[in-house]
């Protein structure tokens, strides 16, 4: 298979299975063993309509197109298109961000505040909102 049907039929793969966990983000492993997901069902953690996906698919979106537009990987253009994504809901299933854990929000806000790439960009720790810098 062609390099470019890859990185497609990946990207595919990639929205098709965040679709699917969607409803069921943040639930119980057992939960799942109890009633396993076999098919596109709607609603449940972000109250969406079946084949929705989340802001983990919205981030992939937003590097593959500067991935592609560029011709590779480049952090300045990346953050530029996770900033059109929080701000402008760019990449985001329904045209708005949601679902932004605390540590992207806080990378993100840190480059809209100084158009600089720092690391570490995101929160100090696991479990706190102070900004590692």
């Amino acid at each position: 298979m062609p390099a470019k049907k890859q990185i497609s039929a990946s990207l595919y793969g990639h929205v098709v299975g965040d679709a699917l966990g969607a409803p069921v983000e943040f639930e119980p492993r057992k939960a799942r063993k109890a009633k396993p997901v076999t098919d596109m069902i709607g609603y449940g953690t972000f109250n969406l309509p079946a084949g929705s996906w989340t802001d983990d698919t919205s981030m992939t979106l937003a590097l593959a197109k500067s991935i592609g537009d560029k011709g590779t990987y480049n952090a300045n253009d990346v953050c530029k298109n996770f900033s059109r994504w929080l701000e402008r809901g760019e990449f985001a299933v329904f045209g708005k961000a949601f679902g932004v854990g605390r540590t992207c929000y806080g990378a993100i806000l840190n480059y809209w505040r100084t158009k600089e790439i720092r690391i570490p960009a995101g929160c100090a720790g696991r479990w706190t909102t102070e900004m590692a810098h």
